[in-house]
């Protein structure tokens, strides 16, 4: 056990980082005490003693306020675990020598408030900037603005804290390893059997003129006039059924759950059809996980998010599903003011709305799961967070840039982390899709391969 001690300030959220946080990041459990003697903080375990700065909450006035958000960052020199010298910006801390002057050693980042800084969701709750769907566009983050949000930032800081530890003789301590590929679908269009004759035919112009993928319209146009759903091109099962089997990897799917009152931006479709029937099935005899995937609105109200976790959750329980307690939001519009904690109150144990929609990278600058913290209640909360890293159909309107997808595939592996990829059925219909979802395996196992 290690034991952190400092003040009483703003409690909920030191105890959340510490003993929730490190706690599942480390192989040793932590425990926060109140010692209103210390300043900053205190790590201690069997007489050994590291001290590091209290910079985010040492001032509660401007907490939850846009004065809290650093304008600019320093640079700071970290020691890794894999014992190479990186210069990164530090979100808190201070410029410090290798000791305090009473001779205790030093850690130079407040490891509690950036790791708080960025899981919790802080500057979507407190900036008000929205885009055309309402969510904080990602230049108004200070990962964007500082040009970290390609690099899990916090793995690097806590891997640097690791080896302060370890100097100062906390032995045994390391971080844990993760390891996993998830390959998540968001189930946006069913089926082509779910759309009008109209949008049918706007599809099959679609696939020849927009993606010009000639057999994914010979399956539609076969798929319309035989009512099968096995040759739709939408129909994700074979290829992620042969994925799963071929690599081991974890497939969740996301299926939306309204078939009234959706807007222009969601498909409503019921579970009482065919198709859907099918996917289920065919879910559970792969062994997928499922989740929800709420609708557009859901973000703006949470009465409509509760019913439909309510109305989720008594379908899957019906259909005796696996592993199906599963949440991505519709267009990533999740509200930081009541979302999770309307999850976690519904039962629902696993999120992972938490990434970009316009960039690869690490918005929680983080490759970890995590539980969550609940900013308005002030309270943990049993609900934890995958974030994802690539989506594809970021991926793709960037241009492919393959680099930049091998980067972030990197990243994690480095301090082997989970990759979560974003992807959706509709794309991968197309051959463009398949390959994007190829490469992004193709090149997680082949890192995989060579650090085992």
């Amino acid at each position: 056990m290690i034991r952190v001690k400092g003040n009483g300030k703003l409690i909920a959220q030191k105890r959340y980082v510490v003993e929730d946080l490190l706690s599942s990041f480390f192989t040793e459990q932590f425990e926060y005490v109140v010692d209103e003697q210390i300043e900053g903080y205190s790590f201690e375990s069997n007489g050994k003693q590291l001290h590091v700065p209290d910079v985010f909450f040492s001032d509660e006035s401007t907490y939850l306020t846009k004065e809290s958000i650093p304008s600019s960052l320093s640079k700071i020199n970290l020691v890794l675990l894999d014992g190479k010298t990186i210069e990164l910006p530090m979100l808190f801390g201070v410029d410090l020598s290798n000791r305090n002057s009473d001779g205790v050693q030093s850690f130079g980042i407040d490891i509690i408030g950036s790791v708080f800084f960025l899981v919790s969701g802080y500057e979507d709750y407190i900036l008000s900037a929205t885009d055309s769907h309402g969510r904080l566009p990602s230049e108004e983050l200070l990962s964007v603005k500082e040009n970290f949000f390609q690099i899990p930032i916090l793995n690097y800081y806590l891997s640097a804290f690791t080896v302060a530890l370890q100097n100062v003789g906390f032995k045994g301590v390391n971080l844990r390893e993760y390891g996993e590929l998830y390959f998540t679908i968001d189930v946006d269009h069913p089926s082509t059997l779910n759309l009008s004759f109209k949008k049918q035919f706007k599809t099959l112009i679609k696939d020849l003129i927009r993606y010009r993928d000639l057999g994914a319209l010979l399956r539609r146009k076969y798929t319309i006039i035989t009512k099968s759903v096995s040759s739709d091109p939408y129909n994700f099962v074979p290829f992620l059924g042969y994925l799963k089997k071929k690599y081991a990897l974890n497939v969740v799917v996301f299926f939306m759950n309204i078939d009234k009152n959706g807007t222009k931006h969601d498909e409503t479709y019921s579970w009482n059809t065919s198709f859907i029937k099918y996917y289920l099935k065919e879910c559970n005899r792969h062994n997928f996980s499922i989740g929800l995937h709420p609708s557009y609105n859901t973000g703006d109200d949470q009465a409509l998010l509760r019913s439909e976790l309510k109305s989720f959750r008594n379908s899957v329980d019906y259909y005796s599903m696996n592993d199906s307690r599963w949440v991505r939001h519709h267009y990533l519009r999740l509200n930081p003011g009541f979302s999770w904690r309307t999850m976690s109150e519904q039962g629902f144990e696993k999120d992972s709305t938490v990434g970009f929609a316009d960039r690869l990278g690490f918005k929680a600058g983080l490759c970890f799961p995590y539980r969550l913290f609940d900013l308005k209640q002030n309270k943990t909360l049993d609900l934890v967070e995958y974030p994802f890293a690539a989506m594809d159909r970021t991926f793709i309107n960037l241009g492919e840039p393959k680099e930049d997808l091998i980067r972030v595939v990197e990243e994690t592996k480095r301090f082997h982390g989970n990759f979560v990829y974003l992807a959706h059925n509709c794309e991968l219909g197309y051959s463009k899709g398949k390959n994007t979802g190829q490469l992004v395996v193709a090149e997680y196992m082949m890192n995989n391969a060579e650090q085992d």
